[in-house]
């Protein structure tokens, strides 16, 4: 650490703010084609991907009084996720109000992008050694922290050498995303397969008639929710206000307590006995199955372990069986499979309101076997996808740790924990090993 300075962001960098006030661009300024105007979801990776940015029109770009990005700017956020950043590789480009740009002018720019990102966006307090973290800051609050800064020379090969390390750790990143995937692709048809086609792969088939669906076995029949399902939600005088909440008493269930298709009653709110009693259509039983309709629509649990009493809130429906026609376990992998994505999709093309009205799914078409193929069925949809469960969790792991040990070596190079001498030999090699 003897070979750094310290020094505050202020005089190494420019710090640059966007315009403010009746000078800021607003929806009527936006256009199709144009110069990108960077908001905070812009902020993705490394460097700036402009491809969904918003734009700007040329002549409204130069009446611009406040920043104008230039290539290698850091643009950094201020105001909701604060700490968050990426570097800007355009010509042109300005950003929205909760943004601003540092220009590197004395410092080599890529060393500063990994120095802020060396604490997962927050200010390190090895680093950054005045100040605390909090959820909004200026441009002035960024000029004033101090950081520690090698000589330039060492700036840069510090930055080349986390250059080639991270994206060898991106890139293993990147692939186990994929694999995971490729895992979910692969649990999505092998529902579908199951609910449709059966798991006899020698059975008769038929033609469903129904584009959802394609072929069924033939002893197999088709019906519709509407005439095997209780289906049920809360109407809109019935509606819970969250003053009403209370910390004892029946539990409600909301969409947010659904947990790997299961209800996490310790995350739910209760209501009064009075507020209970008054919707007994949506009243809990056990292995009832619930779906969300509002929001994330198609979201699904299972009524397990239930505490003495439970209710809906709005926003779902409790279906359970008519006349014991199926087990709630296979229409759980029914409604997961891509066959009812499809049937939504269908249904709900033209529309932007994310919502599943009754109607739309009480007149879902779907292939219903013979009660003791149901339970096979579910059966074997249970204990494979348990499998590939064990699997996604295992990368997902992985994935973790290799992002912690991405932000341990950052944080380790840019504080000399990492040696000069170390860091040259890795890139001597890695350039030996490329030729």
């Amino acid at each position: 650490m003897n070979e750094f300075k310290k020094s505050k962001i202020k005089y190494i960098a420019r710090l640059l703010n966007g315009d403010r006030g009746e000078n800021y661009p607003s929806g009527n300024d936006f256009v199709d084609n144009g110069i990108p105007f960077i908001n905070t979801f812009d902020l993705l990776n490394t460097y700036i991907d402009i491809t969904n940015a918003n734009r700007i029109t040329d002549d409204r770009y130069k009446r611009l009084r406040g920043l104008k990005l230039q290539k290698n700017d850091i643009v950094y956020c201020l105001r909701g996720s604060v700490g968050k950043n990426s570097i800007y590789v355009n010509e042109k480009g300005t950003v929205a109000s909760s943004l601003m740009a540092i220009r590197c002018s004395k410092m080599n720019y890529k060393y500063l992008y990994y120095l802020l990102n060396s604490s997962c966006g927050d200010f390190n307090k090895n680093y950054f050694m005045t100040g605390s973290v909090s959820s909004n800051l200026s441009s002035e609050d960024v000029g004033n922290y101090s950081i520690f800064l090698p000589q330039k020379n060492k700036q840069i090969l510090i930055a080349h050498y986390l250059d080639r390390k991270i994206s060898e750790l991106d890139s293993l990143i990147f692939f186990k995303e994929k694999q995971i995937k490729l895992l979910e692709e692969q649990r999505q048809a092998m529902i579908t397969e199951a609910v449709t086609k059966g798991l006899n792969p020698n059975v008769k088939m038929k033609n469903s008639g129904v584009e959802w669906i394609g072929e069924i076995p033939e002893h197999w029949k088709l019906t519709k929710i509407k005439y095997t399902t209780y289906v049920k939600g809360r109407i809109g005088w019935q509606g819970l206000r969250s003053d009403e909440f209370i910390d004892e008493g029946p539990s409600l269930v909301t969409g947010t307590d659904f947990k790997n298709g299961r209800i996490d009653w310790q995350t739910c709110y209760h209501v009064s006995e009075e507020r209970y009693n008054e919707a007994v259509p949506i009243q809990l039983k056990e292995d009832d199955l619930l779906i969300t309709k509002d929001g994330t629509i198609g979201k699904l649990a299972l009524v397990k372990e239930m505490p003495e009493r439970a209710i809906l809130n709005s926003g779902i429906f409790v279906t359970r069986p008519l006349m014991d026609q199926y087990i709630n376990n296979y229409l759980y992998w029914n409604l997961t499979s891509a066959s009812f994505s499809q049937y939504i999709r269908t249904m709900e093309t033209g529309s932007t309101i994310k919502h599943l009205y009754q109607e739309t799914f009480v007149n879902y078409s779907y292939a219903l076997p013979p009660k003791d193929e149901q339970e096979s069925i579910s059966y074997y949809l249970n204990n494979e996808t348990q499998k590939l469960e064990t699997i996604k969790q295992s990368m997902l792991n992985q994935i973790s740790k290799l992002k912690e040990y991405r932000q341990s070596l950052i944080h380790e190079a840019v504080t000399g924990k990492i040696s000069i001498e170390e860091m040259e030999s890795y890139l001597t090699e890695d350039e030996n090993d490329g030729n």
